[in-house]
Formats: structure tokens, sequence, C-alpha cells
């Protein structure tokens, strides 16, 4: 699954109104030394802390970043989401917690779930009213 280019993804900060408690680490990360960008390849996001930065894997603090992507134009059933790290701190593969149909979003089942494409049926409805009868007005029901 292709959802963004291959390159460099620029990271965003996590909506402060919706996740107040996390953490705005997207500049701790660089892409070619430019802080505030991830690489994309593939089906992955690599995201390289920055020369001098530091990213405290100890402590309490939930992180936040986000970034956009392109939805496809067909539906879609939320892969699985893997994250895991290298490095100082290095962690095995862990999925993403995801929260199914418990929780809708717009009224759709799954749909907080993270790339959980939805394609609306769009119902195209007429109402026409003819009166055969040349300069004759039409009733108001």
């Amino acid at each position: 699954m292709q959802v963004v280019q291959d390159g460099r993804v620029t990271l965003l900060a996590p909506d402060a109104t919706t996740y107040p408690d996390l953490e705005d680490v997207k500049d701790k990360f660089c892409f070619q030394g430019a802080p505030g960008f991830g690489s994309w390849h593939g089906s992955s996001l690599t995201l390289a802390v920055c020369p001098g930065e530091t990213v405290d894997v100890h402590s309490a603090t939930a992180w936040g970043l986000a970034f956009d992507i392109a939805n496809p134009a067909f539906a879609m059933t939320s892969p699985p989401l893997i994250v895991s790290a290298s490095g100082f701190v290095a962690f095995g593969h862990q999925l993403v917690d995801k929260p199914g149909e418990t929780l809708q979003l717009f009224g759709v089942k799954a749909g907080a779930d993270p790339l959980e494409i939805v394609v609306p049926a769009i119902t195209v409805a007429t109402l026409q009213h003819s009166n055969w009868f040349h300069q004759t007005l039409h009733p108001n029901p």
C-alpha cells in the first residue's frame, strides 16, 4: 500500500485541542539535516533523531506528531500498524492499538482506526414536475 510518495515527509505538531497532553516532538527528527521531517519508503516512516537532540524514552511523557497522507480512491480496512525503534534504546515491533468498531468517528464504525478508508455511497435524487399544458401554472400543494 502506498499512501504517500517516497521521500521527505513533513512532520506536524499534534492537534493541541484534541491531544493537550502530548509533547510536540516533530522538530527533534531530521531528514537530510532538516528538522521537522521524516523519511517515507514503501510502507515505512523512518524518524531519525537530529544531531544534538535527545529523546527521553524513559520519561512518562507521551509524545505526539502527525503527518498528512493521501487517501486512496478505494475503500481500505485499517492495516496492521507497527512501531519499532533502534539505536540507543531499542524495542521490537509493537502493534499499534486500534479501537475497532467499538469507537465510531463521524458515524463510521471503526472510523477512528488509523488508515481506515470508507468510500461513501452517494445517492442522487431528483424531483421533477412537468405540466403538459402550454402556459398553465403549476398549482401549489
